[in-house]
């Protein structure tokens, strides 16, 4: 017993000495801040090019964005000897593991990017190529916006919204 509380007493100063050394203290290797992520015209590129492959995302325009709003509604009917695979969204039982999460995450992913490339767009001269940029940018963020609001919100008419009168002072 002595023997491995010797060991573990050896491995927990060897951890405390190695772990406070300042080499561990590195930037994530899989992350890029935006500020140095868009310097030169390929790199804004590139970003625009990005929001398009998020867009061809499974859980956004490549499946979900297209049946989920008439799964939801009137529009769609349930097979019951069918695939199964939109059950609870017909039938609006949702859990934690069964959401549509991945619709509202893809949505805002575009935003995310498209927002990080607007910052970042003073880098770039003026002319016609960043105007081209920002007006990639800005629909796809409109875009991605009308998406998860199309698809999330409730419909206006269902909504009871309150009427306000405009009362002229004479």
């Amino acid at each position: 017993m002595k023997k491995y509380f010797k060991l573990l007493l050896v491995g927990a100063a060897f951890t405390a000495f190695t772990a406070c050394d300042d080499k561990l203290n590195l930037d994530p290797l899989a992350e890029v801040p935006s500020s140095t992520a868009f310097v030169t015209p390929p790199d804004f590129e590139n970003g625009v090019r990005n929001l398009y492959v998020v867009m061809r995302r499974e859980s956004y325009y490549s499946g979900n964005l297209i049946s989920f709003p008439d799964v939801q509604s009137d529009n769609a009917t349930f097979v019951e000897t069918g695939r199964q695979t939109q059950r609870s969204a017909h039938e609006w039982r949702y859990n934690s593991n069964d959401t549509q999460g991945g619709l509202m995450a893809s949505c805002y992913s575009v935003v995310q990017r498209a927002n990080f490339i607007l910052e970042n767009i003073d880098k770039l001269s003026e002319g016609d190529f960043k105007n081209n940029i920002i007006g990639e940018a800005t629909a796809a963020r409109s875009l991605a916006h009308f998406d998860a609001i199309k698809t999330f919100a409730p419909i206006p008419l269902q909504v009871p919204v309150p009427i306000r009168l405009l009362v002229c002072h004479i």
